[in-house]
Protein backbone atom coordinates (compact mmCIF):
# COMPACT_ATOMS: atom_id res chain seq x y z
CA UNK A 1 0.00 0.00 0.00
CA UNK A 2 1.42 3.25 -0.91
CA UNK A 3 2.39 5.35 2.18
CA UNK A 4 0.65 8.11 0.31
CA UNK A 5 -2.62 6.60 0.18
CA UNK A 6 -1.77 5.87 4.53
CA UNK A 7 -1.32 9.26 4.98
CA UNK A 8 -4.82 10.37 2.87
CA UNK A 9 -6.85 7.83 4.36
CA UNK A 10 -5.63 8.77 7.70
CA UNK A 11 -6.18 12.52 6.99
CA UNK A 12 -9.61 11.24 6.21
CA UNK A 13 -10.25 9.67 9.28
CA UNK A 14 -9.07 12.80 11.28
CA UNK A 15 -11.50 15.01 9.46
CA UNK A 16 -14.42 12.88 10.17
CA UNK A 17 -13.46 12.79 13.93
CA UNK A 18 -12.99 16.51 13.85
CA UNK A 19 -16.51 16.80 13.30
CA UNK A 20 -17.34 15.60 16.37
CA UNK A 21 -15.25 17.65 18.70
CA UNK A 22 -17.61 19.50 20.43
CA UNK A 23 -19.42 16.50 21.28
CA UNK A 24 -21.63 16.33 18.29
CA UNK A 25 -21.69 16.37 14.85
CA UNK A 26 -20.68 19.68 13.42
CA UNK A 27 -20.98 18.89 9.59
CA UNK A 28 -17.32 20.64 8.18
CA UNK A 29 -16.12 20.32 4.29
CA UNK A 30 -12.78 18.44 3.31
CA UNK A 31 -10.90 20.98 1.44
CA UNK A 32 -7.75 21.02 0.96
CA UNK A 33 -7.36 24.29 2.35
CA UNK A 34 -7.91 23.34 5.90
CA UNK A 35 -6.66 19.40 5.40
CA UNK A 36 -3.47 19.87 2.60
CA UNK A 37 -1.06 20.92 6.03
CA UNK A 38 -2.81 17.92 8.31
CA UNK A 39 -2.01 15.55 5.19
CA UNK A 40 1.58 16.88 4.93
CA UNK A 41 2.25 16.16 8.53
CA UNK A 42 0.67 12.58 8.48
CA UNK A 43 3.15 11.90 4.94
CA UNK A 44 6.36 13.44 6.62
CA UNK A 45 5.36 10.54 9.90
CA UNK A 46 4.92 7.50 7.97
CA UNK A 47 7.88 8.60 5.67
CA UNK A 48 10.18 8.80 8.94
CA UNK A 49 8.62 5.94 10.04
CA UNK A 50 9.03 4.23 6.62
CA UNK A 51 13.04 5.26 6.81
CA UNK A 52 13.44 4.48 10.29
CA UNK A 53 11.53 0.99 10.69
CA UNK A 54 11.92 -0.46 6.80
CA UNK A 55 10.67 -3.95 8.16
CA UNK A 56 8.42 -2.70 10.69
CA UNK A 57 6.92 -0.52 8.43
CA UNK A 58 6.57 -3.22 5.15
CA UNK A 59 5.13 -5.58 7.77
CA UNK A 60 2.33 -2.94 8.90
CA UNK A 61 1.98 -1.87 4.79
CA UNK A 62 0.92 -5.84 4.03
CA UNK A 63 -1.30 -6.14 7.14
CA UNK A 64 -3.23 -3.64 5.75
CA UNK A 65 -3.43 -4.35 2.47
CA UNK A 66 -4.16 -8.18 3.43
CA UNK A 67 -7.14 -6.59 5.68
CA UNK A 68 -8.64 -4.14 2.78
CA UNK A 69 -8.13 -6.89 0.06
CA UNK A 70 -10.51 -9.21 2.95
CA UNK A 71 -12.87 -5.86 3.53
CA UNK A 72 -12.97 -5.76 -0.44
CA UNK A 73 -14.10 -9.54 -0.81
CA UNK A 74 -16.98 -9.29 1.46
CA UNK A 75 -18.21 -6.37 0.31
Amino acid sequence: MPLSLVAFSATVIYAALSCWTEGYHINKRFTEEAYAPIYRILYKTVQEFSEGCPIRCRALMASYTHVMQLVMISA
